[in-house]
């Protein structure tokens, strides 16, 4: 019969235990990011006249209704279509402006989004690239 060194079990009982406290970064990371965009959003609405409280409030709500992918599939659209980060800014200022809920999970949805960020008719491969992550989400 092999033995195990008590090296190894020491290793995997240790990094067993510490996975949740491992885990947390990765969360509050998340949680920056959003907060981070959702501020730029806000500063988009501020510069178009908005208070500056009525502008974060606004931002807020609508990040509020989106679900925990939403980064996710924002971070893909933007590296698999070229989409600015500017223009996504620009995109979910108006939507925020206008009390519009954003589905990231409807390809019509997505596609109506990514266009109008675009300003251009999507290609086929875009169409299929927004289809896949879709998918995904």
């Amino acid at each position: 019969m092999k033995k195990t060194p008590i090296f190894y079990v020491t290793i995997i009982v240790t990094l067993l235990s510490l996975q949740p406290l491992l885990a947390t970064p990765v969360q509050t990371t998340l949680k920056t990011q959003t907060n981070s965009f959702s501020m730029q959003v806000a500063q988009k609405l501020y510069k178009r006249g908005l208070d500056a409280e009525v502008a974060k409030q606004k931002a807020q709500e609508l990040f509020l209704m989106q679900d925990d992918d939403f980064l996710d599939t924002l971070q893909l659209l933007q590296a698999s279509l070229g989409i600015g980060y500017d223009a996504m800014v620009e995109y979910f200022a108006d939507a925020a402006l206008k009390h519009k809920k954003i589905d990231m999970k409807n390809y019509s949805s997505l596609v109506a989004m990514v266009q109008r960020m675009k300003n251009i008719a999507l290609t086929k491969e875009e169409l299929q690239t927004i289809q896949q992550i879709t998918a995904l989400s």
